[in-house]
């Protein structure tokens, strides 16, 4: 079975329009991901209109294990092999 990692693809729209995309992680669970979405959306909410500046996504990545070639199609000394 593949091992996935979970990361917050957080959002930020400055005022002039352009976005910054940081990101958070990574988490083991997708419920922790949302949970840092939420806190950076109410941090940059503007409490008058209800607007944030801030949004996101979460994002899974998996790792997939693969034989190695053969012996013979492997470098001959690596630290990878070490």
């Amino acid at each position: 079975m593949a091992k996935s990692s979970i990361r917050a693809v957080i959002v930020f729209t400055r005022a002039d329009g352009s976005e910054e995309t940081p990101y958070e992680g990574p988490y083991a669970k997708p419920a922790t991901a949302h949970g840092r979405i939420t806190v950076w959306e109410n941090r940059m909410r503007d409490f008058e209109t209800g607007k944030s500046s801030a949004g996101g996504q979460v994002e899974k990545a998996v790792t997939r294990w693969e034989p190695w070639p053969s012996k013979e199609a492997a470098p001959a000394s690596t630290e990878e092999n070490a």
